[in-house]
């Protein structure tokens, strides 16, 4: 659309799984390739990894005044069942085909078995190699520098501007006027 100038990303929060997230992503990106510049601005506190991946798009990135570091790395968290079953008198018997196949582990178990550790971590590890590229990548510097960063998490808003990973902090009204 030529009436278009530009676009300002305005994110408070992402309820959303990662592969929306990506999905969003690559949406602005494909804006993007028009030439119009893209703005983000971040609203909510600490520890939004994927509003971040997702405004890591944008020509410049701004942090509302008083927002704390939207970088904070990723978790994973799984509930067990296994001690319910206990409890109500019920025995819990699951028939497992393989080693990795872990939906039945968090029925019948209080833990983790060391195979459906070894699973998470490695879908946590492909995610945190493709959230941690993806930012250096769009912001230009290089992905330990970026994962320094998330290890030194919380960071101020100075710190992060001075890892050039973002534009400083404005307000919105601040973003239309740019």
């Amino acid at each position: 659309d030529k009436r278009l100038k530009g676009m300002i990303v305005k994110i408070s929060s992402l309820d959303t799984g990662w592969a929306k997230a990506q999905d969003i992503r690559d949406a602005l990106l494909e804006f993007k390739k028009s030439g119009k510049p893209v703005l983000a601005l971040l609203e909510e506190e600490a520890g939004d990894n994927k509003a971040y991946y997702v405004a890591s798009t944008a020509d410049r990135i701004y942090l509302s005044p008083g927002v704390t570091t939207p970088l904070t790395g990723l978790m994973s968290q799984v509930f067990f069942l296994g001690g319910v079953w206990d409890k109500l008198d019920i025995q819990m018997d699951v028939e497992k085909i393989g080693e990795y196949k872990t939906f039945g582990d968090t029925i019948a178990y209080k833990e983790m078995t060391p195979a459906h550790r070894e699973m998470l971590n490695s879908l946590l590890d492909s995610i945190n190699n493709q959230f941690i590229s993806g930012l250096a990548g769009a912001r230009g510097i290089e992905p330990a520098a970026v994962s320094e960063l998330i290890d030194q998490a919380p960071v101020s808003p100075g710190e992060l501007e001075a890892a050039h990973l973002s534009d400083g902090t404005k307000y919105l009204q601040d973003l239309h006027e740019e």
